[in-house]
C-alpha cells in the first residue's frame, strides 16, 4: 500500500494573506463592475481621470490578485518576494489618483489613513509570508 503523504497545515498568517489578496482582487472587481455601470454619466459630468482608463485599470488589478491568490494558494515561493512588490505598487498607484485628482481637503486629509493602511498591509504581508511557519510551510509540498 502507499503510505499517503502528511497534509501541510497552512499557517493563519498565510491563510489571511491569502484571504487579502483575494477580497483585494474582489474589491477591484467590484469597482470596474460599478464604473461599468455608471460609465454614460461619469461621462457625461467630465469626471477626472477617465472612467475608462479607472474600469481598465481596475479590471487589471482584479486580474492581478487574483493571480496572485492563486500562486500563493499553490504554494510558489516566487509570491513571497512578488506580492509586496505589486502591494507597493498597488499603493503608489491609488495614492496617487488621490494626490492628483482629489478636489476636495476631505480626500486630502484621508490620504494619511490611506498611506498608513497600505504601510500596515505591507508589513503584515512580508512578515506573514516570510515567517519561519510560512518558510515550513512553502518547503513542505504536499
Amino acid at each position: 500500500m502507499e503510505e499517503a503523504l502528511p497534509k501541510t497545515i497552512r499557517p493563519r498568517t498565510v491563510t489571511l494573506a491569502l484571504w487579502g489578496v483575494f477580497l483585494l482582487g474582489v474589491w477591484n472587481f467590484g469597482r470596474a463592475l460599478a464604473l461599468l455601470q455608471q460609465m454614460d454619466l461619469l461621462l457625461e459630468i467630465s469626471v477626472q481621470p477617465d472612467p475608462r482608463f479607472r474600469f481598465i485599470m481596475a479590471l487589471i488589478w482584479g486580474f492581478v490578485f487574483i493571480g496572485l491568490w492563486w500562486l500563493v494558494r499553490k504554494k510558489r515561493p516566487i509570491t513571497r518576494k512578488f506580492l509586496p512588490l505589486v502591494l507597493i505598487l498597488y499603493a503608489v498607484y491609488e495614492l496617487s489618483l488621490t494626490i492628483l485628482f482629489a478636489q476636495t481637503s476631505l480626500a486630502q486629509q484621508a490620504l494619511r489613513l490611506n498611506l498608513s493602511f497600505y504601510l500596515l498591509l505591507l508589513l503584515f504581508i512580508t512578515w506573514a509570508l516570510n515567517r519561519t511557519a510560512a518558510n515550513n510551510y512553502y518547503t513542505n509540498k504536499p
